[in-house]
Formats: C-alpha cells, structure tokens, sequence
C-alpha cells in the first residue's frame, strides 16, 4: 500500500505472509510487515528562499521485518543414520546372502518441536538532498538491525541422559551502521562533462542473546562483538640465559609459559605478559572466559569495516573514461599457525622459499643468536622469534598474540576503461549504426600494508580463525588487461 500527498508526505506499508516445510506445521508461517514515511522538505513553501542551494532535500524513516529459513533441513523431525553397505573394515563383515546389507545403528537425537523462523528487524533513518544545481547529490542511512529468535542451544540436561540438547530460537544479535554516498556531475560544455562518486559504509554487531552457561571465548556469548579476536599480549623475543630463567627455570620448578608450551625455553623465543598476574601465562578456568580470560585479550577484529567506493568518469568528444576503486578502510589480519605464507622458514616452509617469489617478504627475518655463523649471520632484533622444524616446538612463539596483527586496510583499482565512439556519420556510411572501441584493465594497482605474499582481497578470508585458516592459498586475484569493439547495426 502506497500514499503521496502533493509530493511531499509519503506513506508506504507491505507485509509478507511466508510459510516453510523446513519447520513444523504449528510454526510453519510467519507474518512479516514493513512500513516506511517520508517527507520531501524542499516542497514546503518556506523552503523557497533555500532553494538555490539546496534544490531537494527529504527526510525518511522506515522499520519492517523478514524471515530467515536459512537453517539446516528438518530440524523438527527425528533422524536414524543410515550406514550403507555394511562394515567394510576389520575381519567380520556383515554379509547375508553374499550382500552387505544397509543397515542403522545408534538412537535418534533431540528435536526442537517448535523450531521457527528467525526475524530480522530493521529500523533505518535517512537523508536524501540535492546540491548546487543538482549538481552534488548526498545520501546518508542509518540503520539498527535485530535478528531475533535466532537458533542457539538449547537448555543444559544432565549428563545421565545421554544426548545433547536441541538447538532453538532463543538468541539475538544486534547490528548497527551507516551508509553515505556522494556523487557529483557536471557538464562543463557540449563536448565535456565529468562525474565522480564516493561511498562508505561501516557496521558492527554484537551479540545480545545466548544460552550458554559459560561465557567461552571460543564460543558465542552476550556481548560478543563479532570477528573479534583473543589473544596474548606479546613481551618480546628472550635475548638472555637470564631473561629464559625468569620464565623457564626447571631447576627451581618455573615454567611460567607452560599452558603454551610444557616443554624447554631458550633463547630466541616469545615471551608473553602476564596480564592477571597470577605468575602463569594460561587462559584462565575452564579455558577461557569472557569473565576470566586468564592473559588474554581482545587483540582483534578480522572483520572488514570502512568499506570505500570511489567512481569517476569522463566523456568528451566521442572519447568515454570510466574507473573504480574498492577498499577497506580497517581490518585486522591474524595470521594462523602454520601458515608458510607468513611465517615463511618459522612456520614450516623452506628457507627462502617465500622471499625469493615475493621480494619484500619479511620471512627470512626471524631471530639468530649474536656469533651466528651461517650465512645469513646474527639477527637478534628480529620480526619472528627462533625457527623450529618441529610442530611443537615452532608454535612456542606462533600463539596468536599482539605483535602478529597486521593491518589488513587496503584499496584497489579494480577497473578502469577507456573507450572512443566513431562519429555516426562515418560508421553509418559502412551500414553501422553505432560503432564503439575500448581498452579495459581490472586489478591494476593495490595499495595496502600487509606483504606481497598475502592477498588482501581474497587471501586472509578465514585465515587465523584460531587454527581454521585456508593458509592464504588461493590463486591470486591476476591483474588483466581488454580489448574490445562494440557494434551496432
């Protein structure tokens, strides 16, 4: 339903009747409304003596709601697991008449009877107007985003019943942000006239709502930020016998670093700050908590924030220039363990392996004692602490810590063309209506902090996810060049 009055007082309601076979029958359909009102000041008689500098100007609230049935299939329904073709493994295989037969084993696991959707609010505030002639046109948009009735954990049972609850609709989280756009376009004269256009957009969210009877860092929990991202605080690489003694001296029973690593420290190895002062670097009870993180912290977030656009364009005399460039203005880049990409030689790799493909690659500089006599020599005021081929050992100084966050902010041209358009007059006397050239490139410049051998685009997606990572590898985003003709007949 829509209403306009005169052009300056609009009303808009819509609502969606949506049902899903993924819930059960009684909780199968949801009513979702929408409404939104907005009022075009510039149309007002008082803005008259405004109106050769700001042309148009309106202001709109709206708030509505949608349904998410992005759950997995049938949560409502219980389940047997089918094992196909019997056992396959180990000396008695199942066999009746010379077939392994399909077969289930075990007892189905709780439902939620009531499973539904989850509901996304949305109340958003903005402002269009228009600026010196039309010339300049802003838009702004603020919006607070509530996803309720998300699906969490159920409720605790005790142990003796031997199944894990269900999960339900009993959490939310909350989601705050802002757009802004800016475009501006001017025709200088016939033959030239130019545009260019900024955006940016930033959000946060937050978790509001969850069941859980410890808030675990590893896990969600209210009050969560989410893609934040704990850590230890880095106190440098151990220089001294006497610095190693102060964290890892077996003869007087200290190993202050023994949740890290319970095994020998030397020289060349990360020291970490003992922020609860307990005398023991660890992560507190039960592993963890928001409460009692033990020495760790919010050393993070690897969600990307500030998103940047940037358009321009051109036209003059048959000749049309058009770019784009796209960024992230801050992100936060953990490395994961193990990531050679990074870590270069300390993290598993081969000496040299990195830096000889990606020059400027820091990964040759990890710490070697002062007599070194290799032929890289000493290197004790490194970036990376002392390399270990052992797994065990090299993870000593590779927790996820303070001094390993990159700054993962970059921007990119991502595509920029320049074409020509033959004057009519002479494509039509060979029977072409219209006849336009080009060159085009995308990828062609990046302008970021972190090293050549990481992708700031693509690369870091899901790296450092305390231990899930995808290592960086992924075929790099290629720079490419085109060249084109357009006809019209």
């Amino acid at each position: 339903m829509e209403y306009n009055f005169a052009e300056k007082y609009l009303l808009e309601f819509s609502g969606r009747y949506n049902g899903s076979s993924r819930f059960p029958k009684d909780t199968r359909w949801g009513f979702f409304p929408s409404g939104s009102v907005g009022y075009v000041v510039s149309k007002e008689a008082f803005w008259e003596p405004l109106q050769s500098y700001v042309q148009f100007l309106k202001i709109r609230a709206s708030y509505g709601s949608l349904g998410n049935q992005n759950v997995s299939n049938y949560m409502y329904i219980q389940s047997l697991s089918i094992n196909l073709n019997g056992s396959t493994r180990g000396p008695n295989l199942w066999n009746i008449g010379g077939v392994r037969p399909n077969y289930v084993n075990g007892a189905p696991g709780l439902i939620s009877p009531d499973i539904t959707w989850e509901t996304i609010q949305t109340l958003n505030l903005g402002v269009d107007a228009a600026f010196l002639n039309n010339r300049l046109t802003a838009t702004f948009e603020w919006y607070n985003r509530t996803t309720k009735d998300m699906l969490g954990p159920g409720e605790s049972y005790p142990g003796v019943l031997g199944a894990g609850a269900p999960r339900s609709n009993n959490a939310e989280m909350e989601t705050k942000g802002f757009e802004l756009m800016l475009n501006w376009r001017d025709q200088i004269s016939n033959d030239l006239a130019y545009n260019v256009g900024f955006s940016l957009g930033d959000s946060r969210s937050k978790v509001t709502k969850y069941n859980t009877a410890q808030n675990f860092l590893s896990g969600w929990y209210p009050g969560k930020r989410v893609g934040e991202f704990w850590g230890y605080v880095s106190d440098g690489i151990m220089q001294t016998p006497e610095e190693v003694l102060t964290v890892y001296d077996p003869a007087n029973g200290i190993n202050r670093q023994q949740y890290i690593y319970n095994g020998v420290w030397r020289v060349g190895d990360m020291k970490y700050k003992d922020l609860d002062g307990d005398g023991k670097i660890d992560n507190g009870p039960g592993g963890g908590t928001a409460e009692e993180p033990g020495d760790r912290k919010v050393i993070a977030n690897t969600l990307p924030r500030y998103n940047i656009g940037i358009t321009a364009g051109a036209t003059w005399k048959g000749f049309d220039f058009n770019m784009f460039w796209q960024g992230i203005g801050k992100r936060d880049y953990v490395p994961a363990r193990g990531n050679v990409l990074y870590w270069g030689l300390v993290g598993g790799g081969s000496t040299g392996s990195e830096s000889a493909v990606f020059k400027n690659s820091p990964t040759l500089d990890y710490w070697r004692a002062a007599d070194d006599q290799t032929i890289l020599g000493p290197n004790v005021n490194s970036y990376f602490g002392k390399p270990y081929f052992d797994n065990n050992q090299r993870y000593k100084s590779q927790q996820y810590q303070t001094k390993f966050v990159e700054n993962a902010a970059c921007i990119r041209l991502k595509s920029i063309q320049l074409g020509y358009t033959v004057p009519a007059a002479l494509s039509q006397k060979i029977f072409i209506q219209r006849a336009r050239i080009y060159i085009s490139g995308e990828n062609l410049l990046t302008f970021t902090s972190l090293w050549k051998s990481i992708e700031p685009e693509a690369g870091i997606a899901g790296d450092g996810n305390y231990g899930a990572s995808r290592n960086g590898s992924i075929y790099p985003l290629t720079k490419s060049f085109a060249f084109g003709v357009n006809l019209t007949f």
